[in-house]
């Protein structure tokens, strides 16, 4: 009968060191954690604080606000005012959506042509496009004054999306960046879910804001075993194109994704669009049905792959990783339905794959 200390060994031996543990989460210093409190201290009255988010939204994307009386000062009240007074549960962008009235596309738009095309412009490259669906520049003014005095009302996820808007619209405020990254750096970080954890690095990047201390502490967050298997494929995505953009570097990160990455590939049939349930949890959304996470597409692995390539990460495990890429890629040609897939995806993924094998000398 093996001993304790004989039967670690021999479960090493027979199956390797990878096995999940806990590691307390990173944190820059303690986060003073408070019962939660979704009391306003705004006194809401005006003319702001008479209508919905939805029809506050069509009045300022018609051009209206100034003749309904709405100050850019009370529009930034009744912004934080929305995303302070709930807590978070969605996971994703999308419930935010119904709170967001400064983004006039979206679900909460009357028009179905006009979401269609107002949703694909949000989702796009197209700056000029992004920076049209939003208030205009004194609203971020009002807001950036108003939040860096409040940051500690607002959930940290509730918040990553609030700064979102900023990124999506391409307004740079230094203060307010600042002003989130180091109130974020005082222990918040392990208190966002998956989107907002890559979302938040994903807007810095965006911006080309720098803050070294914050991209380690979620770097640390995100390598963390329980969370790295929390993480889709979007969360990948994002945090890849967020850290090669900034060129912060961290191997344990890296070699965690090589790991992660893998995973979630190996163990999807690319049939289906969504992932398996039993290898990734769902999202939870506001009517309190579950959304498997999307798969990964071809387009997502290609954009990782520049990512590797330009962090100029080399090593045992990131050619592994290329080379589930590859087979995922392979076999999503031969069983992707359609709606999976984008033109010239295929060829695009595999350009980038042999820009990255010509520089590392990864076996062609």
């Amino acid at each position: 009968m093996l001993g304790p200390a004989a039967r670690s060994r021999w479960f090493v031996q027979q199956f390797g060191p990878r096995i999940t543990t806990y590691q307390c989460p990173a944190t820059g210093s303690t986060a003073q954690v408070r019962p939660v409190d979704l009391s306003s201290d705004f006194f809401q009255d005006g003319p702001v604080w008479n209508y919905t988010p939805f029809e506050l939204k069509s009045i300022m994307r018609e051009g209206h606000a100034d003749d309904f009386g709405f100050s850019a000062e009370e529009l930034a009240r009744r912004a934080c005012y929305e995303f302070e007074s709930w807590l978070p549960r969605v996971l994703s962008w999308h419930d935010y959506q119904y709170r967001c009235f400064w983004f006039f596309g979206g679900k909460d738009t009357s028009e179905k042509n006009r979401e269609s095309s107002a949703s694909k412009s949000f989702f796009s490259s197209d700056a000029e496009a992004s920076r049209q669906l939003f208030a205009d520049d004194e609203f971020f003014e009002a807001c950036t004054r108003l939040l860096c005095t409040r940051l500690e009302r607002m959930h940290p996820i509730n918040l990553t999306y609030f700064v979102w808007t900023y990124a999506r619209a391409g307004v740079y405020h230094e203060e307010l960046l600042n002003a989130v990254a180091d109130h974020f750096c005082k222990g918040w970080i392990p208190t966002m879910d998956r989107c907002s954890l890559g979302t938040m690095v994903w807007n810095f990047s965006k911006l080309e804001f720098r803050h070294d201390q914050y991209f380690e502490l979620s770097a640390q967050e995100l390598y963390r075993p329980n969370r790295l298997r929390s993480l889709a494929p979007r969360n990948f995505q994002n945090s890849m194109i967020a850290f090669s953009k900034r060129k912060h570097w961290n191997a344990k990160l890296l070699e965690a994704f090589c790991r992660g990455i893998p995973r979630l590939l190996d163990n999807h049939d690319p049939k289906f669009p969504k992932t398996n349930t039993e290898v990734l949890f769902s999202y939870t959304c506001r009517d309190g049905s579950e959304v498997p996470a999307d798969a990964f597409r071809i387009g997502s692995l290609t954009v990782i792959t520049k990512a590797f390539h330009e962090l100029r990460a080399r090593g045992p495990a990131v050619e592994e990783c290329m080379k589930s890429m590859l087979e995922y890629v392979r076999r999503s040609v031969e069983r992707s339905p359609p709606m999976m897939r984008e033109p010239g995806d295929a060829s695009n993924f595999l350009r980038q794959l042999g820009f990255y094998a010509g520089e590392s000398g990864m076996d062609s």
